[in-house]
């Protein structure tokens, strides 16, 4: 997975895009983008990623709590993460850190 800022690695860390707001509704999260006038529910994987994701988790921490809470091998977990995370770039829902300071940067 890549993104403006570069290569990602288990170190990078993420966090939700200005412009978006969630909310819990039973074990889903509803993710609003103000700024695209657009809705997502995420189911419970999706969900527990999201509350990591709004605390500035990396890769490798997303992978190490799906690795321990849903019981996956850590292949399958890093897959997993890789992806969720990747989907929620692609939407303009989060940005890894070095995607956001990339920016900040002027580039």
């Amino acid at each position: 997975m890549k993104s403006g800022g570069g290569p990602l690695t288990q170190a990078t860390p993420f966090e939700v895009s200005i412009g978006v707001r969630s909310a819990q509704i039973g074990d889903e999260t509803v993710v609003f983008d103000l700024l695209r006038d657009k809705c997502y529910r995420l189911n419970s994987t999706g969900t527990r990623i999201w509350e990591l994701l709004s605390r500035g988790t990396s890769l490798g921490e997303v992978t190490d709590h799906l690795t321990k809470e849903f019981r996956l091998k850590r292949s399958e977990a890093s897959e997993t993460a890789n992806t969720y995370l990747g989907e929620l770039v692609a939407l303009g829902l989060a940005a890894s850190s070095s995607t956001i300071e990339s920016k900040s940067e002027g580039g």
